[in-house]
């Protein structure tokens, strides 16, 4: 009976770091990539005016580029402040 619950628990105990590496290196992850992509389209909404001042003030027109940088550049600072990306 002792060996039973022995290993009763070293299943359970096996099961829950599974569950464990799974939530951390795949539910997290992409977690994190979703709500840093909702951010930085946010933020582009927010601040895609200011983008086309300065623009403007440079004599540019602003382009879907302009915007496709500036989306990547919130993202990426979202990756690396939740420390999914280094560089």
């Amino acid at each position: 009976m002792k060996k039973i619950k022995n290993n009763l628990f070293l299943l359970l105990l096996f099961i829950v770091i599974l569950a464990g590496l799974f939530y951390w290196y795949e539910v997290r992850p992409s977690t994190i990539r979703s709500s840093c992509y909702k951010t930085a389209s946010d933020k582009l909404d927010d601040n895609f005016s200011k983008i086309e001042l300065f623009n403007r003030q440079q004599d540019k027109s602003t382009t879907f580029r302009d915007g496709v940088y500036a989306h990547n550049f919130y993202y990426n600072n979202c990756l690396r402040k939740h420390g999914l990306k280094t560089k």
